[in-house]
């Protein structure tokens, strides 16, 4: 009857996925009857009280996916029938309970959901981790779960219910706290040897505590004491079992005890004492970090703390049988950048670089005095045949490593105030570490020396670096192990990051020797490893980079390339090994392009399969690479076979990076070697400038279907050509800006908008506005308007579109592309302009006024906005770009957006004292724009290169030159500013006086 009971949930199950609910993704018809799901309901939580745990499984399964479709709206009766089950206080019942109710507060929940779960349901999850008498330690383990999910949901709510979720923390969190304290008080280690299931239940414990110091760290706050004292002891007791479980490498040491799999349970999915460390580790991290906690004076804490992370951090014995036996396992898991890995070994690392970050001194004084401790107690372990001796050692090396930046600043300023070393690290290379890097019968420690030597490489004397260094190149060149190769290859990255080059330099070709012959048989995170410590090697001394030198590293590099060319890390690495190469010389750029130029070009222009469809774009970015780190000109070979091959690709692409990528690119080659692209002639397309335009123009043509996102390159694209052709754009120019100005009417995102404005803005600046908005007045675009679409004036479009794209602009250089435009435009006198009419200010009404817009607020009343001329926008915009600067200069602030601006409302109901409308306000009200004049020249940015410091545009005093401007267009009146003052705002007003009075 069991049996047929089981079989029938699941043929329910099966049927609840497929016919309850429209929406679901596997839904079929016919849909379940309002009156049969009413049933089904009622049968599915009475079976969580079955006493045949598979009947209470698969009811639980049910009840869990009707609750995702129902609750709460279509089944409101749910929550109050799974309390009532809990408050009834049986076994069976409770266990299937607490397999849907964990799922049940697992989701999103309003405000109106989670007083009722917080009211009702945490009390009755709170008695079931209380009764012990009843309920298994697995059961105690999944309320705690359950109790951690409503807890991640009042973290949610706490942004938007603040006093709902303060509430409901002070009902629950006390009573809570206090049955947490009551599992952690009893003896861990004598527990564990009663029941395993309690390893389950104190991680979830600690969990919760590491959430709730997280989320709402001052409600708990004076338990910080009490909750590092549980940590310690509770570590300090499972410390035998963690060693006699996971530690002892002897033939007839114990396996770990495994939990039953309970399908469907909701159960705890940890269950190891290592895991519960790194649970521990993780909860003391903000704990040692707290205020409430002073490390400095409780040298006891941080004694036992470091004790602990020892212990813990050791190599187990799992993880040295697969490390032994899988060496990308071992690369992954030595990785100190890998920070998605979460272990006892890593957490434990973590914790020391935050207590050592927080309380310095003291605690590496006590890191320093622990690890004499292990040296000795190795030295005896060793002595008396235990095979594991070298475990705690190779714990602490790896720690004190991992903190070698903090030590070693330590050490300076011990030296530099007199004080007497916090740790002596002569000693360890005197009496330590020499001896280990003897010691090929334990592998990892060797290997663990070898990187310890490495991260204090810059304090050793230039010889026995040297000396180092070369037993380091011989244990990679030997028969050495697995371990201490893998630990070599770290030791030569470090190497070359701490100790002068000229050290290193000698060896390059040895160790490159080596790597290259194994790169060959390396496959992921060990040929990571292998190409980052080439890319170190590479980098060391440009000058050893001959032409010879980096064509052959170059072939060695590119094999790899083609092997794994769908691995994005092994790509992006051996991208970084070619950017350093070409920047070597010209001479080692001309042989590494000589080498890769025509192959690139084929791989480009080849028609893919369905294996090989990603090659065009790897290629295209390896070109990149050949290209962006150095200056022109670029060589032939690479224009007339490499870029012609993009440019031929992208006329045709339908993929959207490779036309990201092979924008980039060509964006590249027009701002090394324009002449060069230009003279360019190809069958395919013909000279290099038509092929640009119709790469341009497919990428801007609505037909081909690119997202804004695949064409948020094609503005730069354009600039720079705008920048770089000289006199031969005049021919296409009208085809380029037509191009540009129909994208533009129908541009959505604010990235695209700013990306197609900027070329406009440039042609201005660069001193052809007026010929500009000649080409653009004559034009027109289809555009969307109020009604639908009609044809509208392209210069109205742009016009409109830069002065909305004004407020996101963003990049010191394209930022004074806009200014230097606007400003350009601004001298005109009115003529067309002044017929374009575009948004101005925010319209205050009874709506808006003193309200905060929220979207949602925005979607029901949308802002509504004047209608003013172009050139009034254009003063707007200068002079609040002239405000920004100004207060960049006098107070660190950036470039502010409109919403940053403090804005008074204008009635337009004041009357001007005199004839000139700026007579009245504080003279000083703006000075901080003396102060921004006075600062300098606001030049373009050390951040921008070379070739934009050169550009014209470059030249300019921005904040002179605007000044200036305004300035001698009040002056002059010539494009009727003094008429657009009446249309500023009191803050506007205010900031045209400032500049006209300095």
């Amino acid at each position: 009857m069991e049996a047929d009971d089981h079989s029938a949930g699941v043929v329910l199950r099966q049927y609840v996925v497929t016919h309850w609910y429209k929406a679901a993704d596997d839904f079929v018809m016919p849909e379940t009857p309002d009156e049969v799901k009413a049933q089904i309901r009622e049968q599915v939580v009475a079976g969580l009280a079955s006493d045949v745990e598979p009947v209470r499984s698969v009811c639980a399964q049910i009840t869990s996916r009707i609750a995702s479709y129902d609750w709460p709206e279509a089944w409101p009766a749910l929550l109050p029938q799974l309390v009532a089950y809990l408050q009834r206080g049986e076994a069976h019942s409770t266990h299937g309970v607490m397999s849907v109710v964990g799922e049940l507060v697992n989701g999103d929940l309003g405000e109106d959901q989670a007083v009722p779960v917080v009211k009702d349901l945490a009390p009755a999850l709170l008695g079931v981790l209380r009764d012990q008498q009843t309920h298994s330690t697995r059961v105690r383990a999944m309320a705690a779960i359950a109790f951690r999910h409503i807890l991640s949901m009042l973290n949610t709510l706490k942004h938007e219910y603040l006093d709902i979720v303060r509430q409901a923390l002070e009902a629950t969190l006390k009573p809570w706290l206090a049955a947490f304290a009551l599992v952690l008080d009893v003896d861990a280690g004598e527990e564990v040897e009663r029941d395993w299931d309690s390893v389950a239940l104190r991680i979830e414990v600690f969990t919760c505590l590491m959430n709730i110091w997280g989320w709402f760290p001052k409600a708990i706050t004076s338990s910080a004491q009490q909750h590092i004292t549980f940590a310690l002891s509770t570590l300090t007791s499972l410390s035998p079992a963690f060693h006699r479980f996971y530690i002892d490498s002897a033939d007839d040491a114990p396996s770990p005890p495994e939990p039953e799999a309970r399908g469907g349970d909701a159960g705890p999915s940890q269950t190891h004492i290592d895991q519960l460390a790194s649970t521990v580790f993780e909860m003391l991290e903000p704990l040692t970090r707290s205020d409430r906690v002073r490390l400095s004076e409780e040298r006891g804490v941080v004694e036992g703390i470091v004790a602990l992370i020892i212990t813990y951090t050791q190599i187990t014995r799992e993880e040295e049988e697969e490390w032994i036996d899988n060496v990308n396992a071992f690369v992954e898991d030595e990785d100190e950048d890998n920070g998605g890995l979460i272990n006892a070994r890593m957490t434990g690392i973590d914790l020391m670089d935050s207590m050592v970050e927080k309380w310095g001194r003291t605690v590496i004084e006590v890191l320093a005095a622990r690890t004499q401790v292990v040296i000795d107690e190795s030295a005896r372990a060793r002595q008396a045949g235990n095979i594991d001796w070298w475990k705690p050692l190779e714990a602490a090396l790896r720690l004190i490593g991992g903190i070698s930046n903090d030590l070693q600043g330590q050490l300076e300023d011990d030296k530099q105030e007199g004080r007497a070393p916090c740790f002596d690290l002569e000693s360890y290379f005197a009496h330590v570490i020499p001896s280990l890097l003897q010691q090929s019968d334990t592998p990892f420690l060797q290997g663990r020396a070898y990187i310890f030597a490495s991260r204090f490489a810059r304090l050793l004397s230039p010889e026995l670096a040297s000396q180092y260094l070369d037993a380091t190149v011989r244990s990679l060149g030997s028969d050495s192990a697995m371990p201490v190769q893998i630990s070599a290859l770290r030791t030569v990255q470090n190497f070359c990051q701490y100790v002068d080059p000229a050290i290193v330099a000698p060896r390059v070709d040895e160790v490159l020797g080596v790597l290259f012959a194994f790169l060959p048989h390396a496959v992921e995170e060990s040929l990571v490893l292998s190409l980052d410590t080439a890319l170190a090697l590479v980098a060391v001394d440009k000058a050893h980079l001959t032409p010879e030198r980096g064509r052959a590293i170059a072939e060695q590099v590119y094999a790899q390339y083609l092997k794994h060319s769908s691995n994005p890390i092994v790509t992006s690495t051996i991208h970084e090994i070619v950017e350093s190469l070409v920047v070597a010389s010209p001479a080692t750029a001309a042989s590494v392009v000589g080498l890769l130029a025509t192959p690139l070009a084929d791989m480009i222009s080849a028609v893919p399969t369905p294996d090989t469809l990603h090659l065009p774009t790897v290629a295209i970015e390896l070109t990149n690479a050949l290209v962006r780190p150095r200056q022109g000109p670029l060589e032939d070979v690479l224009i007339e076979r490499t870029v012609a091959a993009i440019i031929a690709r992208l006329i045709g692409a339908d993929d959207a990076d490779e036309v990201q990528q092979g924008m980039l690119v060509l964006t590249l080659v027009v701002r090394k070697d324009c002449d060069k692209l230009i003279a360019l002639h190809d069958p395919a397309f013909g000279s290099g400038l038509d092929g640009i335009l119709a790469v341009v123009s497919r990428v801007l043509d609505p037909a081909s279907n690119f997202s804004e996102s695949a064409g948020v390159f094609v503005g730069d694209l354009v600039m720079h050509l705008f920048r770089k052709a000289g006199p031969v754009i005049s021919a296409v120019l009208p085809n380029m800006l037509g191009a540009l100005a129909r994208r533009l009417a129908l541009a959505e995102l604010p990235f695209f908008k700013e990306a197609l404005v900027v070329p406009f803005a440039y042609l201005c600046g660069a001193g052809y506005a007026a010929e500009t908005l000649g080409l653009l007045a004559d034009m027109t675009v289809r555009a969307r308007t109020d009604d639908g679409w009609a044809d509208a004036s392209a210069l109205a479009v742009v016009l409109r579109t830069w002065c909305e794209a004004a407020e996101t602009i963003s990049g010191s250089w394209n930022l004074r592309v806009h200014d230097i435009g606007l400003a350009k435009l601004f001298e005109l006198p009115p003529g067309p302009l002044a017929g374009v009419t575009v948004k101005g200010d925010l319209i205050i009404d009874d709506i808006t006024r003193n309200t905060i817009m929220t979207r949602s607020k925005a979607k029901k009343t949308p802002p509504r906005y004047s209608q003013i001329p172009f050139p009034l926008k254009a003063l707007k915009l200068l002079l609040k770009d002239v405000q920004a600067m100004g207060k960049k200069a006098g107070t660190g602030a950036g470039k502010q957006t409109a919403d940053d601006l403090v804005i008074e409302d204008d009635d337009g109901d004041d009357e001007w004292a005199d004839d000139d409308p700026l007579t009245s306000g504080e003279p000083d009200e703006f000075a901080f724009l003396s102060d921004w004049l006075d600062s300098g020249k606001d030049g373009v940015t050390d951040e921008d290169d070379e070739d934009l410091k050169a550009d014209p545009l470059a030249q300019y005093d921005l904040g002179q030159y605007l000044s200036d401007t305004l300035r001698a267009a009040y002056a002059s009146n010539a494009n009727g500013i003094h008429e657009m003052v009446a249309g500023l705002t009191e803050s506007e007003k205010g900031a045209l006086k400032n500049v006209l009075s300095l």
